[in-house]
């Protein structure tokens, strides 16, 4: 396998001339239980610390999609950034006998701690900002609707969900890229700044706030900063209200259409449990 690396790394990355090459092997964290049989390969030059490229694959070509799906969010998300190095850059995707494979850079960096939340909602504001000419205004029902259509769960649960929206007002929302997964398991703090990787969930048009409300519900424990965050977010995005319960409830009917797609199983109990804590911690108006 080592052969079949280098020579992909060798013929695409023209950066590797000249160096000794490495590589230690990841198995992701969907893989191959939840229906993304993924590969990762981190290449190292010249047996330096940190990785020059990650190389990514699969078991098998029916599943090549994964890659190249995978690759064509790295495009996009470039396009987004305009150039900075939040995302991993898109180097090279093709096949080797008629598997699929994709190069993309790699981060080094440490994994988050408390004082770091500052920094990393300032460099996602920065691609909310850089995401504003894609954005556009949408009915707030006519989403839920969709996305309530798109969840694998039974009719009665669809009616329940439904019930559930019903109850709240949901006004006009903004659909804006969201990363799809950003939690602190898939951000990297470096001396140079922040840098997001695992990207596969990318939404080109969520709802706004939701990758920003996850990452502060999962890293912050104080109601004030909370809501100090999501009303920057607001400002940021030309957002003339404050986020309401009616956006919590989009935003957990986002992240089952998400998680459906890693195949994890759709639960009524757990989604009202979840819905009426966070509505009970009153982190939004």
């Amino acid at each position: 396998m080592n052969e079949i690396i280098e020579r992909i790394v060798r013929t695409h990355a023209p950066e590797s001339a000249g160096k000794r090459l490495s590589f230690i092997k990841l198995n992701t964290a969907g893989s191959p239980m939840r229906g993304k049989p993924k590969v990762l390969f981190l290449c190292f030059f010249n047996e330096e610390q940190f990785p020059a490229f990650c190389l990514k694959t699969v078991r098998s070509k029916g599943h090549n999609a994964v890659i190249t799906e995978g690759f064509g969010v790295l495009q996009q998300l470039e396009k987004i950034a305009g150039g900075k190095n939040l995302f991993p850059r898109s180097i090279w995707q093709g096949e080797d006998d008629s598997i699929a494979w994709s190069i993309e850079s790699a981060f080094a960096g440490r994994k988050p701690v408390a004082g770091d939340t500052t920094n990393i909602v300032d460099a996602y504001f920065d691609f909310a900002r850089a995401s504003l000419p894609r954005k556009r205004i949408a009915n707030g029902e006519e989403v839920a609707k969709k996305l309530i259509a798109d969840i694998d769960c039974s009719s009665e649960d669809k009616k329940a969900l439904e019930a559930l929206w019903k109850e709240v007002a949901i006004p006009e929302i903004i659909l804006l890229p969201q990363h799809g997964d950003f939690t602190p398991d898939n951000i990297l703090v470096a001396r140079e700044g922040v840098h997001v990787v695992d990207c596969d969930r990318f939404l080109p048009e969520g709802v706004a706030g939701f990758d920003i409300f996850y990452f502060l519900v999962r890293t912050l424990q104080t109601k004030s900063d909370v809501t100090a965050y999501l009303q920057k977010y607001c400002e940021i995005v030309g957002m003339s209200r404050s986020f309401s319960a009616g956006d919590l409830l989009l935003w957990g009917l986002q992240d089952e259409v998400v998680k459906k797609e890693s195949n994890f199983p759709f639960s009524l109990k757990n989604f009202t449990r979840w819905y009426q804590d966070l509505r009970s911690a009153k982190l939004i108006s």
